[in-house]
């Protein structure tokens, strides 16, 4: 089955609040879970009923201890809005069960501290439909919106080469999962997000998704013309989402002492 029942699908006790009956042909489910960020969802909502030539399922996972009311309507781009409440704060199930609620063929995950310029989805979905090998990809991303460099290490540090990178798209290894543009029928058959991962060490739940993504022949692309405002400033959801800020602090003090190492063995045969 391409649904292992421990990794899709929602949780008990969860329910779906459908906020517009209308069954008209979909474009792309939009999948967001929130965690304590009432404040900055709405923008983000905003964000999606401005976007242009294309019609959105919003699916919001609310994972608060008390669930919002959500009070966003399916106008302008959303078509359909869907509200479910989970009684976990898990990124990766409620990842899973907004994919079971929803019904479009492509999938974009969104961060609920994300914010998209006008017609970034149809171009999203123009860079997919209009290179056929493409079933996964992520934009670039700027820290803000009126900042002119782009905050986009992974693409960087995580370039390959591949016959089919091309300007504007090219493949890299692995990246953050705050924006994603997936194939449903390939997500479900590398079994969607790992639920266990996330319960237990609360990071690497995007990388491992994406090694399971290749394994099952689906590359995970860059469409670096395309920009995604990511504030993770904004408080909230980061205390239980991908990696702390004691990993951060692990991870840059490893590469501090991994710098200082390599110059003092350098230096003592002689290279420096």
């Amino acid at each position: 089955s391409c649904q292992p029942a421990s990794m899709i699908g929602m949780e008990p006790g969860s329910h779906v609040r459908l906020s517009d009956g209308q069954r008209a042909p979909l474009d792309v489910s939009v999948i967001i879970p929130t965690y304590r960020r009432a404040a900055v969802l709405p923008e983000l909502v905003r964000d999606l009923q401005r976007q242009s030539g294309v019609a959105l399922e919003v699916v919001i996972v609310d994972q608060n201890p008390v669930p919002d009311d959500h009070a966003g309507s399916a106008w302008g781009a959303i078509r359909r809005m869907r509200v479910l409440a989970l009684s976990e704060p898990n990124a990766s199930s409620a990842r899973n069960a907004g994919v079971q609620a929803s019904t479009a063929r492509w999938l974009l995950f969104l961060d609920d501290d994300i914010r998209l310029p006008v017609g970034f989805c149809r171009a999203f979905l123009d860079v997919v439909e209009g290179s056929s090998w493409v079933r996964c990809a992520v934009p670039a991303f700027a820290a803000a919106p009126d900042r002119d460099e782009i905050a986009r290490i992974e693409a960087r540090q995580w370039r390959q080469w591949h016959w089919l990178n091309r300007p504007g798209l090219f493949r890299i290894e692995t990246a953050m999962s705050a924006v994603v543009l997936v194939d449903r029928e390939a997500l479900l058959a590398a079994g969607g997000f790992n639920v266990s991962l996330f319960r237990h060490a609360r990071a690497g739940e995007d990388s491992e998704l994406f090694r399971r993504l290749l394994a099952h022949g689906t590359l995970l692309w860059c469409a670096a013309d395309l920009v995604a405002i990511h504030d993770e400033e904004q408080p909230g959801g980061a205390e239980m989402r991908t990696v702390s800020q004691a990993a951060k602090e692990l991870r840059s003090a490893r590469q501090l002492a991994f710098q200082f190492w390599s110059r003092w063995y350098a230096r003592r045969i002689g290279r420096l």
